[in-house]
Formats: C-alpha cells, sequence, structure tokens
C-alpha cells in the first residue's frame, strides 16, 4: 500500500490530468446530441463530474498553499481572466446546468495550471506527456480489437474507440503522434522518465495508426505542421530553418507526384463535392454563426451557447472553429480575453530560451508542437475555443508547464548570482 500511495504521489500530476481527458472527452455510450445540453444525468455524466471532484479535492488538500503576494505569468493572468469571463457568462446561457459544469470544469483545469506553475518539477511535466502516450496507445489499442459501431452514417468507415467521436480520437492521436515523435528524435538527457527508443517508436506507429484511420482532416493537418514546428523550433540558425522548409516543401511535392489521387481520395472521405465545398456543413453553420455573433455581439450567448443552438438549427454541435465558438459563447469581449490569452502564451513559447536548464530544447519542441496541434486542428473544430476538451485541457497544462520553466530558469539564474550555479529543481509538498 505504502508503494502505490508513493507512486501516485510521484505521478500525480498525469494522474490529474488523464482524469480530466477521460472524464470530459471519454463517450462510452451513444447519446442523443442534445442530451448534454439539456441538463440530464446519467451514470456516465456523474462519473465525469465524480474525476474532476476528485482532482478538485486532491488540489485543494494536498497542493494548496497559504496565499502570497505573487506576480502570475502573463499566460496564467489572461488564462484566470479568460476563466472569469466564462463564469460572468452564466448569465447569459439557455443551458444553464449544462454551462455550470464546463465552468466548474474549466475552474479546476485553471487550477491545475497554477499548481504546475507553482510545484511542479520536469519530471512531473515529462510523465504527464509519457502518461498521455500510454492513455492514447491503450485507446487505439482497444479500438482495434473491440471496433466502435459507427455513431452515424458520415462516422461510417472511420476509427475511433468507445463512442468517442472520430474527430476528437484524430485529435488524440495526432497529439500523441507529436509526443513519440518528439521523444523518437530528442534522445538527449533531460528529467522524466527515460525509456528505449524502440518503446516510442511503437507508440509512434500505434498512434499513426490511429490518426489515420480517423480520417480526421484538422487533425491530421495540425500533427503535419506540429512537426515542423517542434523540429524548427530547436533550430537556432535560420539558413537551417530555411533548409528543413524546402525539405519539407519537396517531400510533400514528391508525395503528391507519386500517390496524389490516393492522398486526395483519403482526404474526400466519399464526399460529394458539394459537401467538400462547404467544408462538410462547416461554412453552412459559420453563416449561422456570424448571425448569431451579430444578435449579441458584445457578451455573447453564454458558456456552451455554441453547442446547443447548433445542434438546435442543423444539427451540428458547437461552432467546428475555435474563434468562432469563442465569439458565440462569450462575445468580442470573451474573444479578447480568450485572444490574449492564446497570443501571450505562443509568444511567450517563441521566445522560450533554448538553454539553460537540461534538455531544454525537448520541452522547447513538446510545447511547439503542442500548442500548433490544438491551434491547427482548432480551425475545424472548438479546440481552445471551447471548453472541457482535449485541446483547451493540453493548452492550459502547456500554459502551466511554461511558465513552470519560466520559474525554474529565473531560480537557476538567482541561484547563480547567490553563488550556486546548476539547474534547481523544485517539488511540490
Amino acid at each position: 500500500m505504502n508503494r502505490v500511495l508513493a507512486w501516485a504521489a510521484r505521478n500525480w500530476l498525469p494522474l490529474c490530468a488523464l482524469a480530466m481527458f477521460v472524464g470530459s472527452d471519454y463517450k462510452f455510450r451513444r447519446r442523443d446530441p442534445t442530451a448534454g445540453t439539456s441538463g440530464s444525468l446519467d451514470t456516465f455524466v456523474l462519473l465525469e463530474l465524480a474525476l474532476y471532484g476528485a482532482v478538485a479535492a486532491y488540489l485543494l488538500i494536498r497542493r494548496a498553499s497559504p496565499p502570497r503576494a505573487v506576480r502570475l505569468p502573463a499566460p496564467l493572468a489572461f488564462g484566470c481572466g479568460y476563466v472569469v469571463v466564462i463564469a460572468i457568462s452564466l448569465v447569459n446561457t439557455p443551458y444553464l446546468v449544462y454551462g455550470a459544469a464546463r465552468t466548474v470544469e474549466m475552474a479546476v483545469l485553471l487550477g491545475c495550471a497554477v499548481t504546475v506553475w507553482r510545484q511542479a518539477d520536469r519530471g512531473d511535466l515529462h510523465r504527464l506527456a509519457h502518461g498521455f502516450l500510454l492513455l492514447v496507445a491503450g485507446s487505439v489499442l482497444y479500438g482495434i480489437a473491440v471496433p466502435s459501431a459507427p455513431l452515424s452514417n458520415q462516422q461510417v468507415g472511420r476509427f475511433t474507440w468507445f463512442a468517442v467521436h472520430p474527430g476528437l480520437a484524430g485529435t488524440y492521436c495526432a497529439l500523441a503522434v507529436l509526443v513519440a515523435y518528439v521523444y523518437v528524435t530528442r534522445t538527449g538527457p533531460r528529467p522524466g522518465p527515460r525509456w528505449p527508443r524502440r518503446i516510442y517508436v511503437v507508440l509512434l506507429v500505434v498512434s499513426l495508426y490511429g490518426l489515420y484511420g480517423a480520417h480526421a482532416r484538422g487533425a491530421l493537418l495540425g500533427a503535419v505542421a506540429a512537426v515542423f514546428m517542434a523540429t524548427v523550433s530547436v533550430v537556432r540558425s535560420v539558413t537551417r530553418r530555411i533548409e528543413l522548409l524546402a525539405g519539407l516543401a519537396l517531400v510533400a511535392a514528391l508525395a503528391v507526384l507519386v500517390a496524389g489521387q490516393p492522398i486526395l481520395d483519403y482526404l474526400a472521405r466519399g464526399e460529394s463535392a458539394d459537401e467538400l465545398t462547404t467544408l462538410n456543413a462547416r461554412t453552412d453553420l459559420w453563416s449561422y454563426a456570424l448571425e448569431a455573433i451579430a444578435q449579441k455581439p458584445i457578451y455573447g450567448w453564454g458558456v456552451g451557447a455554441s453547442q446547443g443552438i447548433f445542434v438546435s438549427e442543423i444539427g451540428l454541435g458547437g461552432g467546428h472553429n475555435m474563434v468562432i465558438n469563442a465569439a458565440v459563447d462569450l462575445g468580442l469581449v470573451g474573444l479578447a480575453v480568450w485572444a490574449l490569452f492564446v497570443g501571450s502564451t505562443v509568444l511567450r513559447t517563441a521566445t522560450l530560451p533554448r538553454k539553460g536548464l537540461t534538455g531544454l530544447l525537448v520541452d522547447r519542441a513538446l510545447l511547439a508542437g503542442i500548442l500548433t496541434v490544438v491551434l491547427v486542428d482548432g480551425l475545424f473544430s472548438a479546440g481552445p475555443g471551447g471548453v472541457s476538451n482535449v485541446s483547451s485541457t493540453w493548452f492550459f497544462l502547456a500554459v502551466g508547464w511554461l511558465c513552470c520553466l519560466t520559474r525554474l530558469l529565473q531560480d537557476q539564474r538567482d541561484d547563480a548570482v547567490r553563488g550556486h550555479p546548476g539547474e534547481l529543481v523544485l517539488r511540490g509538498p
């Protein structure tokens, strides 16, 4: 029992994060699209709330510390503002129960990000990434062993597991592909678990299988862009970056020449020309979304509204675009706060040093890649503009990771000034 408790204490961050991933995204039964916003409760909804409640209880009981005067890093400060705007929007939402549940979940997620900033060490962060790899690989293997029946005609032939939407499964796999790719290609010393390279290669192959089978075009594009960004982010020379870009363009051109038609057939997913020109009805949805924004432009319709009103009107849940999703739910005020949150995070990541901590390039590549996946995929899904999904969860965790690195770098500089150079690793209580 003591060993189990010690293991759980060591792996607190991946356990908290995986509880939130599973709680918000993993669906184990078919459900009417309108059931989520209706406020109806069943066993699995109660399980979701219980998982978030367990994370909140752990953070409060085991990780909370007395408040002290401290300056929040800009990304976390804007993240707090974003969650406050979400909470205030409850006064507008037509789906109060659904919106309140999502608001509480976002508050728990914010609390986790703040705890990561103040108390995590880099070993915790890399254990989080490894735990995510195992979650996705286990899910893909389960989906292979127990094929899931399609939830609609549009999902026929698309891979997933349990009752998770294939698009969401694709996002999970895209993120896992990026993480596995970084660990395969960046083999230098770093904190955290260090598995043999062949294990990372196996996890990469499994995640690629899931990504390919999900036929999630936004996630696929995000994975390709993320692999490139993760590679470029660790290169200092502008010349070398140009060479990498030219090499990528050459590989893409050769792929089109050798297998152009199969690639087009894969991306088409058997859809008609009309479906393709409307981006699978997204342009119709976005036209309706612009009308909704025009009706309530300043404060929006309230958290969760984009999930409910679009299902009611055209049968699609969510804005299928992170900017539209945020604008419909939170209005231009909320969209501005969200844009500051995203922009400050991207800027801080881009200016993160390449030296200063052992294996910092690995962290830099992971953060650049994770942000690229969720932002590119968010052009075609709710992404980080939504609430309580894999993209928003990873975005907040990435903010906590980024701020944790900033803290460790500052601690190291302070330690060097005091005459004790070297990497300082802090652990929580």
